[in-house]
């Protein structure tokens, strides 16, 4: 689970859930296979099967063609 402007995001099943409403709803365009999901400097990233991805200003992008095991933020920056 991470929490991003105040937006509850949960892994379910490999896909990404926001919280609202009392149920879960899945995020459109967000990868599938999601192994891990973490809220770091402002952004969501979301490891994935198919690599690891970043969320922000309301765009999915790819960040490196693996999955990160785990994520940090170091001088600002995501760190894998």
């Amino acid at each position: 689970m991470a929490v991003l402007n105040d937006a509850v995001v949960a892994v379910v099943d490999g896909k990404l859930m926001t919280l609202g409403g009392g149920a879960l709803t899945e995020i459109p365009g967000a990868p599938s296979g999601v192994r891990r999901v973490r809220a770091l400097g402002g952004a969501l990233w979301a490891a994935a099967e198919t690599g690891t991805y970043r969320f922000s200003e309301a765009t999915w992008a790819r960040v490196a063609d693996v999955p990160f095991v785990d994520f940090c933020l170091h001088l600002g920056r995501c760190m894998a």
